[in-house]
């Protein structure tokens, strides 16, 4: 390596562009964690810069290259497996773990030696390996004319110089199978954590997506546009197998053509991601039928307080199904808060609660199953063509019974039916009998994490609906719906028109 002094001498001795040195950049196995089914690196990188001007923001990264990469000066797959160069997003949460950040900062004055400040080792528990360091130096847009001043020309990046450095392995022989899964890229050891308890068959984030026919991607069911007329509904399912076979059982009630429970076979010596294709049918007319104007009555047989009242929002008072119904809202009492259990047919309209695999409400980031009365009221659910808030009213807990319910009583009128209807794929997760699928009772326990039980919801419409008439999506990003903002947008895309 050359010496500091070295470099600033060279630097002074004549007017120069940025000059990167990355060393060392080495990535050694040291652990694995049998909860996340991940291995454990340790990496060691270090570096140096001379700006060959002001930079205004710096960031150093790891990562795992991608298609997105390949062509770029300094990627090198040559002595490094590439996990990711065959990566197709399939909307997991954990995708954007495919770059970590080491270290970032702000101004790096011209021709200045700067040493990144790195510790000699970086332990990082990741669904990656990482192969390249990644190092990206932005100026200000005062200098978008002089990049050629600051950069080489194989860098440049809008206001960027990006440097790419491949990562040696240096890891000793793996003793667990731990592989690539394809096209996710990430880097799992099913088999070590089989081990530890912490294996087993479950369905991961996203759990279900759908595959949008204009741009080849998977995304949310629900975006809009994604399904019209004569359009194939296709499903992918999200599995995390411990290559012990299982069965996979979906429920879809009151769509015309449309078979209400089908029973597919996943074979045994599967181990690790795996998604499964599903054909449900093409978008009919007859899909649609009338929507009949309903009503919504507590029932009587109510905790006392439930009978007070309940909110319904914009949107409710047409029913999909032209039977009334009755959806009733069981709960526990555990310590002045409630465990409300709700009927599997309910949908929560709010991204930050699901329905865990035994019906209870779950906060997603925190895990809380255990709620205020007032909580639970602010969060929006629908059902039976209605949307509503207040689903506890006035709860008595020290009362009985610990249930709130309602009926929703279709209207005797049939308008027109509506250009959009929106319904549920309902996906289990069976233990394979040796009889076959179609025999299977024992449904899987519900794991550490994932899911066994998934209701997925999915949006069919009969005819495109214009940009102009969506739901704007600066707000349903904030409301953190980024799957079907990110489908939207590719739509928008696809269509390629100059008034966009």
């Amino acid at each position: 390596m050359f010496s500091k002094d070295f470099l600033i001498d060279s630097a002074y001795a004549f007017p120069m562009k940025s000059l990167v040195t990355i060393a060392p950049r080495f990535r050694t196995l040291s652990s694995y964690n049998p909860a996340q089914q991940t291995a454990i690196f340790d990496y060691e990188v270090g570096g140096a810069v001379i700006p060959g001007c002001k930079v205004r923001q710096w960031k150093l990264s790891l990562k795992c290259v991608g298609p997105e990469d390949v062509g770029k000066e300094g990627v090198d797959c040559s002595g490094v497996e590439c996990d990711c160069l065959n990566f197709e997003s399939t909307g997991s949460s954990t995708e954007s773990d495919r770059e970590k950040i080491l270290k970032s900062g702000f101004d790096l004055p011209n021709a200045e030696v700067f040493d990144i400040p790195l510790p000699p080792r970086t332990k990082i528990d990741s669904h990656y390996r990482y192969d390249h360091v990644k190092l990206e130096l932005t100026v200000d847009s005062s200098l978008r004319d002089e990049m050629d001043k600051c950069f080489d020309e194989e860098y440049i990046e809008g206001l960027k110089g990006v440097y790419y450095f491949p990562i040696k392995d240096t890891s000793p022989p793996v003793q667990f199978n731990c592989r690539a899964m394809v096209p996710s890229g990430r880097y799992s050891c099913p088999e070590f954590a089989d081990m530890f308890g912490f294996g087993g068959n479950y369905m991961e984030s996203p759990y279900v997506t759908c595959r949008n026919k204009n741009t080849g991607k998977w995304v949310s069911c629900t975006t809009p546009n994604i399904f019209l007329l004569n359009d194939e509904i296709r499903t992918r399912v999200h599995l995390n197998l411990d290559g012990k076979g299982l069965c996979v059982k979906r429920t879809i009630n009151n769509i015309p053509g449309i078979e209400e429970t089908l029973w597919y076979q996943i074979p045994e010596g599967i181990n690790g991601l795996y998604m499964r294709e599903d054909s449900l049918a093409n978008v009919k007319a007859d899909m649609f039928g009338g929507i009949s104007s309903s009503k919504l009555q507590p029932l009587r047989s109510n905790n006392p307080g439930c009978r007070r009242g309940i909110t319904t929002l914009p949107g409710s008072g047409y029913n999909t199904v032209r039977n009334s119904a009755v959806y009733r809202f069981n709960y526990d009492v555990v310590g002045g808060k409630v465990r409300l259990k709700m009927p599997n047919v309910v949908t929560i309209e709010d991204s930050d609660y699901f329905s865990d695999s035994d019906g209870y409400l779950e906060e997603r980031d925190s895990g809380k199953t255990e709620f205020t009365v007032d909580e639970i009221n602010e969060i929006p659910f629908s059902f039976g063509g209605m949307k509503v808030k207040n689903i506890l009213s006035d709860t008595e807990l020290d009362q009985s019974p610990n249930m709130c319910g309602y009926q929703v009583l279709a209207g005797g009128s049939v308008t027109k039916a509506s250009n959009v209807r929106n319904f549920q794929a309902r996906y289990e997760l069976y233990k394979k009998p040796e009889a076959g699928c179609k025999f299977a009772t024992e449904r899987l326990m519900k794991p550490a994490f994932g899911k066994v039980i998934h209701p997925a919801n999915i949006r069919i419409q009969q005819q495109e609906t214009g940009i102009e008439e969506l739901d704007d999506l600066h707000q349903l990003f904030m409301n953190g719906q980024y799957s079907v903002v990110r489908g939207i947008t590719l739509n928008i895309m696809q269509q390629k028109k100059a008034d966009l």
